[in-house]
């Protein structure tokens, strides 16, 4: 499985925000917001959500746009089928 990323913002570094499913009972959506740059990888925030997802919300706490939310669920809901 590729891990749907979107790049929020972009210097000498980059902020991803990353989803990975965790299929349980429930699905749980661990959502990531990680630096990298030419020397090292930072995971800045990890925080877990459950159905149904709060888009605003979600945007709201990592700082992005619900449109970059929504095309992350997208990337990763296409890799279902």
């Amino acid at each position: 499985m590729i891990v749907p990323t979107k790049v929020l913002k972009k210097n000498d570094y980059e902020i991803a925000l990353m989803v990975f499913p965790i299929f349980q009972e429930e699905t749980i959506y661990e959502f990531h917001l990680v630096k990298f740059s030419a020397s090292k990888t930072e995971t800045l925030k990890i925080k877990e959500y459950k159905e149904p997802l709060e888009i605003e919300k979600i945007a709201e706490e990592f700082e992005a746009k619900p449109e970059d939310i929504k095309e992350l669920l997208e990337k990763l809901y296409s890799q279902k089928s």
